[in-house]
C-alpha cells in the first residue's frame, strides 16, 4: 500500500509479507522521493512477491510502472506516454494482469509483474476497458467491438462488433461461461 505520514511530504510504499507470527507480518518501507499525496500514484496488483506501482511523472521524469520486489529494489519500469485517466482499472485474468489507462492497454505476466506486450489506440479502435480470457484467447473491449488477441504474444486476431453509447468510463468484461458480461458504468450488459 502507499502510505503518507504525517511529518513526510513523499509517499512510501509499504510492502506487507506474512511473518512467522500469525499476528505480527514483516513491513518493508520503500521511499517514492518527490511522489506526493494526491498525485495520483497507487498500486495496481501484488502477486506473490511483486508489486506493481503507478508512479506520476516529477522532477523531468516521464509517469511510470515500477515493479518492487520483496526487498523493496526496482525490478523493472515501464514508461508511460502520458499520464493514465482517472478511470484506469487493472484486473487479474487466467496468468495476466490487464491495465487499462484511458487510451492503452498494457498486459503483464501476472507471475512476476513482468510486462508483455502494450495494445495501443490504433487508426479506428482503441482500447477501452482491461481485458479478460475466454477460450484462450484474450478478449478487449475496443472501440466498436470486442478485440480478440493472442495472449503471448499480444497480436490481434479479430474484432467481434458490439455497438456501445459513448462512454469515458472503463468497460469492465467478465466471462460467464459461453456469455461476455460487460459492466458499462452501472449497467450490466450480457453478450452472446
Amino acid at each position: 500500500m502507499l502510505e503518507a505520514c504525517t511529518n513526510q511530504a513523499d509517499l512510501r510504499l509499504v510492502l506487507l509479507r506474512p511473518g512467522k507470527e500469525d499476528d505480527e507480518p514483516i513491513q518493508r518501507i520503500v521511499p517514492e522521493p518527490g511522489v506526493r499525496p494526491g498525485s495520483g500514484a497507487r498500486v495496481l496488483v501484488v502477486s506473490q512477491n511483486n508489486t506493481a506501482v503507478y508512479l506520476p511523472a516529477r522532477s523531468g521524469a516521464q509517469p511510470r510502472v515500477d515493479v518492487i520486489d520483496e526487498t523493496g529494489a526496482t525490478v523493472s519500469s515501464t514508461l508511460l506516454a502520458k499520464p493514465p485517466s482517472t478511470s484506469a482499472v487493472a484486473s487479474r485474468t487466467g496468468n495476466l494482469v490487464t491495465w487499462w489507462t484511458g487510451d492503452a492497454l498494457l498486459v503483464f505476466d501476472a507471475g512476476n509483474l513482468t510486462q508483455r506486450y502494450t495494445i495501443a489506440a490504433g487508426e479506428t479502435t482503441a482500447p477501452v476497458g482491461p481485458g479478460v480470457m475466454m477460450a484462450g484467447q484474450l478478449l478487449v473491449p475496443v472501440t466498436g467491438g470486442i478485440g480478440v488477441y493472442d495472449p503471448v504474444s499480444g497480436a490481434n486476431n479479430r474484432y467481434i462488433p458490439v455497438t456501445r453509447p459513448p462512454s469515458t468510463s472503463a468497460v469492465i468484461p467478465a466471462v460467464s461461461g459461453s456469455r461476455v458480461i460487460e459492466q458499462r458504468g452501472d449497467t450490466l450488459v450480457a453478450l452472446g
